[in-house]
Parts: C-alpha cells; sequence; structure tokens
C-alpha cells in the first residue's frame, strides 16, 4: 500500500513490515538521476521496492547467519567503525584549530622540576609551592630561578622562546592557548618531572619561513680562539656574498650543515619553536627572498642565512594548506587523541560500570603483584574491575596489562596506578566499541545497515539466479538455440595475412602455406619474429 512522501510516513508494507518515506528518500538521494526528480523517483520506486523484497527475503532465509555473511560483516564493521570514528574524532576540526591557532605565536614560560633520585613527591612538592609562590603575585622570572631544575631556564628565567602549533605535545598546547596572557597552568606530573607553563606574551602569528644557510659548527671542548677564528672566517665569506659569489658554491665549500649541505643549504620551512630562539628571531627578520644578513653566533656555530621564502599564517579556505596540515595532525597522533576523546565520551552509552574492587585495593594488589607478591592469597584473579554492556574485564587482564608496563619502563610499585588505570579501561574500551557501534549511535547503524543489506542481496542474487544459471545445462541449451542465429558469420573469406620483415621471408612463408596452409600458426614461432601470420579470425 503506497502513502505520500512526507516526514517518517509509511511508503509501503510488506508482512508485518513498513518501509518509511524518510528510508526512500535516504536511498534515492545517493543517485537522485534524472533532472526531472518526481520522474526520477517514479522510476526509481519499483526498483526500491524490490530491493527491498529481495533483501528481506534473505533476511527470512537467514542467510545473515551464514559464516561467510558473518565474517565478511564483521570485517566491514570494524574497518567502517574506525573510519567513522575518526570522522567523529574531529579532523577538520583539529585542522580549524591549528589554522586558528597559527595566527598567534605565543612566548612560553615554562618551569620544569625533575625527578631527582626518583624523588617523586619532593619534585611535587617543590612544584607546588613554587604555584603558590606564582598565585600570591611573585615574579615568574623569580619563580623558576629558584625552583627549575633545568640549567636553560633558570638561565632565561623561565622563558623558552615564542612558539606556534605543533611545537610542545598536543595536551600541553591545549593548556598554553587556552591561557590568559600571563597566565599559568598548576603542575602537570609527567614520566620525568613536574611542569608548570605560562602564555608570557603574544603576538600575531608568524607563519613559515624558508631560508638557506652557511653553519660554520660550533663543537664540545671548542677554545675561545677557535671559535674566534670561525666568526672571522664567516664575515670573510658575508664579504665574498656581497661581492657576488654564489650562496650554494660556498654552501657546498664550508657548510657544516649536514641536514642542508646536500640541499644547496635549504632548510626545511620551519614555523616559531621550531629552532633556536636567536636563530628564528633572524630568519622571521628577514622580508625579500635573497636577503642575507650578517653572520651572528648561536650555540649550534655561526650561521649565514639567506632567505628563500616566508608565507603568512594559511586561511581556513586555503586547500593545500588545508591538506598539509591534515597530514600533519595525524603524522603527529592528534587525530588518535581526538579519537580518544570520542571513546571517553561514549562510556555511558557502552554501558560503562566500575567493579567492586576500590582504587586504594587495586593500588595494594598491583604493588604487590609488580614486587613478585603471590597476589593469589587474598583476591581472586576472575574478580571484576568494570564491564560494559555486553562484555566484562577481570583482574587476570590488568595483571598481564600492568606486567607489560613494567617492562616497557612506564610503571613500577609504588607509583600511582591512577594514570595507567585509565589508560587500560580507554584501551579497552577503543577494542570494544567498534564491534558494538551499531547498538548505540544510530547514524553509523544505518551506515552499517546498507553494506550488510547489499552483501545479503548479493548472496540472495548468487543463490537464487547466477548459480542456477550456471548449472541450468537445460536452459542455457535452450537460451543458445533460441539466440544462435543472430551470431552467424555473413559472407566471407577465409584468408591468411602474412606480414614479413623482406621479400625472403615473404617467400618461405608463402612456400609453408602453399605446401600446407593448416600449419599457418608455426609462423609466429619459428621464425624469431621475422615473420607475423594472422587469421583475422
Amino acid at each position: 500500500m503506497y502513502a505520500c512522501l512526507g516526514q517518517a510516513q509509511t511508503l509501503f508494507t510488506y508482512g508485518a513490515r513498513q518501509a518509511t518515506s524518510v528510508e526512500f528518500l535516504q536511498a534515492f538521494e545517493k543517485n537522485p538521476g534524472l533532472a526531472d526528480r518526481k520522474k526520477a523517483m517514479e522510476e526509481y520506486l519499483p526498483l526500491y521496492i524490490n530491493y527491498v523484497l529481495k533483501v528481506q527475503d534473505a533476511y527470512d532465509k537467514k542467510l545473515d547467519t551464514l559464516p561467510t555473511q558473518r565474517a565478511e560483516t564483521m570485517h566491514y564493521k570494524l574497518q567502517l567503525a574506525e573510519s567513522y570514528m575518526g570522522e567523529k574524532a574531529g579532523s577538520e576540526a583539529l585542522a580549524d584549530e591549528a589554522i586558528e591557532r597559527m595566527n598567534t605565536d605565543i612566548l612560553l614560560g615554562h618551569i620544569f622540576i625533575g625527578y631527582r633520585n626518583n624523588d617523586t613527591a619532593g619534585a611535587v612538592q617543590k612544584a607546588n609551592e613554587a604555584y603558590r609562590l606564582l598565585k600570591s603575585g611573585k615574579d615568574w622570572g623569580e619563580v623558576a630561578a629558584q625552583f627549575a631544575t633545568d640549567a636553560i631556564a633558570q638561565d632565561h628565567k623561565g622563558i623558552v622562546g615564542w612558539i606556534s602549533p605543533f611545537v610542545i605535545p598536543y595536551s600541553y598546547e591545549n593548556m598554553v592557548y587556552a591561557l590568559t596572557k600571563g597566565g599559568f597552568t598548576e603542575p602537570i606530573r609527567a614520566s620525568q618531572g613536574v611542569h608548570i607553563f605560562s602564555k608570557r606574551d603574544t603576538r600575531p602569528g608568524s607563519g613559515m619561513v624558508e631560508v638557506a644557510q652557511i653553519l660554520l659548527a660550533s663543537y664540545p671542548g671548542m677554545s675561545t680562539e677557535e671559535r674566534s677564528q670561525r666568526g672571522r672566517l664567516a664575515d670573510s665569506l658575508y664579504q665574498l656574498l656581497n661581492a657576488g659569489a654564489g650562496f650554494e658554491a660556498l654552501v657546498n665549500l664550508y657548510s657544516e650543515d649536514r641536514s642542508s649541505k646536500f640541499r644547496q643549504g635549504i632548510v626545511q620551512p620551519f614555523s616559531a619553536g621550531t629552532y633556536d630562539a636567536s636563530f628564528e628571531q633572524v630568519a622571521f627578520g628577514l622580508q625579500k627572498p635573497g636577503d642575507i644578513p650578517k653572520p651572528f653566533e648561536t650555540s649550534f656555530g655561526w650561521h649565514i642565512l639567506k632567505l628563500i621564502s616566508k608565507k603568512a599564517p594559511p586561511r581556513k579556505d586555503d586547500a593545500e594548506a588545508r591538506m598539509l596540515i591534515q597530514e600533519r595532525i595525524i603524522k603527529e597522533g592528534r587525530a588518535e587523541i581526538g579519537k580518544e576523546n570520542y571513546v571517553r565520551k561514549m562510556f555511558s552509552v557502552l554501558g560503562y560500570k566500575q567493579g567492586p574492587l576500590t582504587r586504594k585495593e587495586l593500588q595494594v594488589f598491583t604493588d604487590s603483584l609488580l614486587r613478585g607478591g603471590d597476589v593469589t592469597q587474598w583476591v581472586s584473579k576472575n574478580t571484576g574491575l568494570f564491564s560494559f554492556s555486553r562484555q566484562s574485564y577481570h583482574l587476570k587482564d590488568w595483571m598481564a596489562f600492568a606486567r607489560v608496563q613494567q617492562a616497557a619502563g612506564n610503571h613500577k610499585a609504588g607509583m600511582p596506578v591512577d594514570k595507567i588505570f585509565d589508560d587500560f579501561v580507554l584501551s579497552k574500551a577503543t577494542d570494544y566499541l567498534p564491534a558494538h557501534l551499531d547498538e548505540v549511535d544510530l547514524e553509523f547503524a544505518a551506515r552499517f545497515r546498507e553494506f550488510r543489506d547489499a552483501n545479503l542481496l548479493f548472496e540472495v542474487m548468487e543463490q537464487n539466479v547466477w548459480n542456477k544459471a550456471m548449472t541450468d545445462t537445460v536452459g542455457l541449451r535452450k537460451y543458445f538455440d533460441a539466440q544462435k542465429a543472430k551470431y552467424t558469420w555473413g559472407e566471407h573469406v577465409l584468408a591468411i595475412q602474412v606480414t614479413a620483415v623482406d621479400s625472403l621471408a615473404a617467400f618461405e612463408a608463402f612456400t609453408i602455406l602453399n605446401d600446407s596452409p593448416k600449419s599457418w600458426a608455426t609462423l609466429n614461432t619459428q621464425y624469431d619474429g621475422r615473420i607475423f601470420a594472422d587469421s583475422g579470425r
């Protein structure tokens, strides 16, 4: 029974089921066809009805339970889920975010307090004290000089230099770009120590710069006189360049930068925060391609630069720049972070439930396990840790994970288990979600059903039409007899066309064909390509 194509109205029924106008329109819009939309829909409707009935026939015959169908369907579901999760992770949004951030450089402040002699508690205590002093209004540079354990931060009063996106880890970048000017983060515990970041200042994004360089390198143990000699050599090379000497020629003769020497001295394009701050200050200060500033010294040696090109920060509608940024997002793992965030958001709909073991009990258990104690005396390996709607995880799963983390150097007895347990739960959720995504996400379920139904249609057609056609010899013979009159030769000539490289070869071919016309095919194999024969049939 047909009905109007209104929103979610029943279009037709088949048995106890119904097909809605919405489902029809979704299928139609994938290939709308003719410019006359009404006519195109009228022509498509019988095809759609036929498709729906064939697919339902496959379900009625339980073809979806065949082992091959189940295997193919699950394989495709996992592939589609990975793609869909990546889409939901927001690669486009991540590109927009990166481009927006490229329009602002940040003068980064950083105080790092390392775990000296594995003293994590002492480092955390110092970081908390530094944070308290900063909140009370004490000068950033003074606090950095007092608490930072790395000499560079102490020498530069906790100022790293100007940075742009993709310079520091993404999680830290998010914190820094979210700060107000002059603001600072709370202490951040990491594997090697505790960080405090600050947004000391901002400026318009400096974009990308590409330079060529001649580097006269400094080496450990080099004397003051040797450094001065290199400075004088750099001045001499600069004078030669001003007198018309070729930059590339001097690169080949003098540059000690192995990464750029064999590319005419050209350094890969870079943004703020990639190299030494004094190096970048000179590079970004150049204005016109070909400009060569005076030699300058950094901790790496003496540099002579030549500007190749400068690019302003990209716009969101710059397709080429956007593609390069998306490649970098994937390469540097930002897409994975977006995927992790998506998985975390799905915890509630996946039916996540914590088990009976408290975090304190898990801490005691893990410490005992990693110290080699007999943990089975007081708790069963089958004790539940957490579960999703269709899957439970137990202590035995956690034991294997914790031991791997210990072997990898990521965890040891006595360290808090909070982070690695969260990583464990996330890893299990990431494994679980693709196989069950169609149960919790309607949009994905619709995409997946399209493939599943199409695959079933192929199966039912193969069983009911194609396989039968191949084995129905009577039917095939009948069809052949009915059609053979259409495929007969008209008036024609039986002839052999021979091509030869010269008259002698042509005469040889004539002699052979005259004696034995049926052996013409041997001409193609016995004369090393000197003769070619073809019947044209």
